[in-house]
Formats: structure tokens, C-alpha cells, sequence
């Protein structure tokens, strides 16, 4: 996850500079996370774990996407990894807020060491 956010911000960053809008292909980033996780499932992956992986990936993902936007150009999202993007066309961008993104890692957290624990 943190190398594919980091991926994304060179791409995006490209957008950004170049006079020619980059192709959206956030559906292929799609298509790559579900093959992922279809994979993993599909070699017996515990359900658990899938779900609080579901949970973490966006703090990590999107946190260290505007981190590494930050780190290439400081005048975009000066909040790093706690921003938000204002112009992405990727739907989950507007349910995806630092907020939620968060809690959602916290709680995935508390389910890593129920797992661990349990």
C-alpha cells in the first residue's frame, strides 16, 4: 500500500505538471487492488485479517500519497499525510476523509491485536 501511494503521487504529479491531462485510471488501480485481495482469499486468506487490512489500507495508502505529493512539490497539501485532495476524480476521495481514514486505522489496529492476542 505505501508503495503504490507513492507510485500514485508520481503519476498524479505528472497530471499536474504536464499541459495534457493525464488518463484517469483510478479503475485500473481498482482492478488491481480486487485482483490482490481476490488472490489472497482465494489461497485461504483469514477473513479477519482481510477486513482489518480493508480498514487500514486507506490511512496508509492515501496518507502516504499526499506525503510524498508534499515531498515533491511543498505547495501541495501542506497537511501531508492529514490532507485531502480537493480535485481527485476518484470516487472514494469524498468518503475518505483524514478523519475517517483514522478511525478506521485505529479500529484496524484493535482488530491486528485481537488477532494477535486471540
Amino acid at each position: 500500500m505505501l508503495a503504490e501511494g507513492a507510485r500514485e503521487a508520481f503519476y498524479w504529479r505528472q497530471d499536474a505538471l504536464s499541459n495534457r491531462k493525464m488518463p484517469n485510471i483510478h479503475w485500473l488501480f481498482l482492478i488491481q487492488r480486487c485482483l490482490v485481495f481476490i488472490i489472497l482469499l482465494w489461497i485461504k486468506f483469514n477473513w479477519i485479517l482481510a477486513i482489518v487490512l480493508i480498514v487500514i489500507s486507506p490511512f496508509l495508502h492515501n496518507g502516504i500519497y499526499y506525503w510524498s505529493r508534499n515531498w515533491i512539490d511543498k505547495e501541495v497539501y501542506k497537511k501531508c499525510w492529514f490532507d485531502q485532495s480537493t480535485t481527485s476524480t476518484a470516487w472514494s476521495t469524498k468518503l475518505l476523509k483524514p478523519i475517517v481514514r483514522t478511525i478506521g486505522f485505529i479500529l484496524g489496529l484493535i482488530g491486528l491485536i485481537y488477532l494477535v492476542i486471540g
